[in-house]
């Protein structure tokens, strides 16, 4: 492959987590050109004044010249789906997932038009209770084959024990959000639904859907559940896999391929299983007429065994011009980070090239996800380059847009950044990492100088550490917390600037 960087798109000032995420919605505004999602994590100028930070999400329309100028914008949506058509109109619908107090979760369903979906929400749901993270994942196919497509909503966790739980909701016309198919794990901690996935695995014309349930907590192996698409559904899967040892994390990673080596049968790949130690290779399984003769396979990095960066990132598309589906999987880490390029007809246990990107100013890249924007038969690869700082409050983040085929774009030299850029008011940022092991760091903004508490709390609201209780000058602060003897689990970081009686909350997540 020749792959020549056509774009970039800056995001909007530093810390605003642009890039988080970027899908591949389909023809959204059914010209003929995919349209491409990209979402920042903490746009800092929220219609909210009262708020310093909010998630938001863009679309910027394909075409024969990409504008690299968003064309429209969902505000506070945490992520979104298309390429689906819940109504059988023949337009591209979007789901999109929002946050709500104590983490219940939210998902908005937005209808497609000729001129493509506007940003008033058609159908809303909530989760059920709290700490469910209700659309944490979502996935869409045919499961019944009435013309409709469906949506399988996971909702992995919740306040307590993490039993997770999937919903499939049957789509039609009219649609509705009431679920047609429900299952909760009965096993404590198994995140059922943490990764789903849907497509056709035994090419019988039903998708079929997916589920992950890795057990993050507890040292149990993950476990993959497949259950077959038809007229009716049950909660007994029809195939099921788990991990050869605890602690793999199987199951919270999971991708469908359609079409690899021209096969008629779907392609699941799934992540993690620990070989020597190393939580490093990558289950692959094929599909087959029938469930019972599904293939699996460990996948191992020969290139690089030790590299426990692998399939984190993953893209799926055309893309060096020979017809053949291409799977390209990410690795290694810091500012050269490895792409291992899997080319139509291989058997993925080698890759047949490597691409490193490099560059003296980033800190690191990944592979975000692959789209064709200007629908010439080949994918474009798409990029997030973080460059600047350790510190993600202060980190600039960008979309770099890369092609065998390159193409006219405009307005790709605007520069959005301001250095200078601060919040506007007293605020705990989320901690980072989040998960983390043992060690991770608070950070928090003040606009004036205050006497400043900051705690930490278990799931039952009892205080269980003291991190500081000083004066702080105005700026930006980061204060370490060393949970390592802390068990894992759910952990609540409130913030007391003292002066004003201002409180806020961040939840942790310990995993050891």
């Amino acid at each position: 492959m020749n792959l020549q960087k056509i774009a970039t798109i800056p995001g909007y000032a530093p810390g605003d987590e642009f890039g988080w995420p970027v899908k591949n919605v389909g023809d959204i505004n059914n010209d003929g050109y995919p349209d491409l999602a990209i979402g920042y994590g903490r746009y800092p100028d929220c219609p909210d004044t009262n708020r310093t930070s909010c998630n938001r999400i863009d679309i910027y329309y394909g075409g024969d010249t990409l504008d690299i100028n968003p064309d429209l914008t969902f505000w506070d949506a945490i992520d979104i789906w298309g390429n689906m058509d819940l109504n059988g109109d023949g337009y591209i619908d979007l789901v999109a997932r929002y946050s709500t107090n104590f983490d219940i979760g939210m998902i908005k369903v937005f209808l497609g038009s000729e001129n493509g979906p506007d940003t008033i929400a058609d159908f809303t749901r909530y989760g059920e209770y709290y700490y469910h993270e209700f659309g944490r994942e979502i996935a869409s196919g045919d499961i019944n084959a009435d013309g409709y497509d469906d949506l399988v909503v996971a909702a992995p966790f919740d306040d307590i024990v993490a039993y997770g739980r999937v919903y499939v909701f049957f789509g039609g016309d009219p649609f509705d959000l009431e679920p047609d198919w429900y299952y909760q794990s009965e096993e404590e901690f198994a995140c059922y639904g943490e990764s789903v996935a849907c497509g056709d695995l035994n090419a019988d014309g039903y998708a079929d859907f997916m589920v992950g349930a890795p057990f993050d907590l507890v040292d149990k192996p993950g476990r993959i559940y497949i259950y077959s698409g038809g007229d009716t559904l049950t909660t007994t899967p029809d195939f099921l896999y788990e991990a050869p040892n605890p602690y793999s994390y199987l199951g919270r990673k999971m991708e469908y391929v359609s079409d690899w080596n021209g096969s008629p049968y779907g392609m699941i790949l799934a992540g993690w299983i620990i070989t020597e130690g190393y939580r490093t290779d990558v289950l692959k399984l094929s599909g087959s007429a029938v469930f019972d003769s599904l293939h699996t396979e460990i996948i191992y990095n020969n290139y690089d065994p030790y590299d426990q960066s692998f399939f984190i990132w993953f893209a799926q598309g055309y893309f060096n011009n020979d017809g053949y589906k291409d799977i390209i999987v990410s690795g290694g880490s810091g500012e050269s980070k490895k792409m291992y390029c899997y080319l139509g007809e291989s058997d993925l246990f080698n890759p047949d090239t490597t691409i490193a990107l490099d560059d003296t100013n980033a800190l690191s890249f990944s592979l975000s996800n692959s789209i064709d924007l200007n629908n010439d038969k080949t994918d474009e690869l798409i990029f997030l380059r973080r460059i600047d700082s350790d510190d993600p409050y202060t980190r600039i983040y960008n979309i770099d847009i890369y092609s065998n085929n390159p193409f006219p774009v405009s307005n790709s030299a605007i520069d959005r950044h301001s250095d200078s850029y601060q919040p506007n008011g007293f605020t705990l940022k989320p901690n980072y990492p989040n998960p983390f092991n043992n060690s991770t760091n608070i950070h928090f903004y003040l606009p004036q100088a205050d006497q400043i508490q900051i705690t930490v709390h278990d799931i039952l609201g009892r205080e269980i550490a003291l991190l500081t209780d000083s004066f702080y000058q105005p700026g930006t602060h980061t204060l370490a917390w060393n949970a390592q003897e802390l068990s894992s689990g759910i952990y609540f970081i409130k913030i007391h600037a003292r002066g004003e009686n201002i409180f806020q909350i961040q939840k942790a997540v310990l995993i050891k």
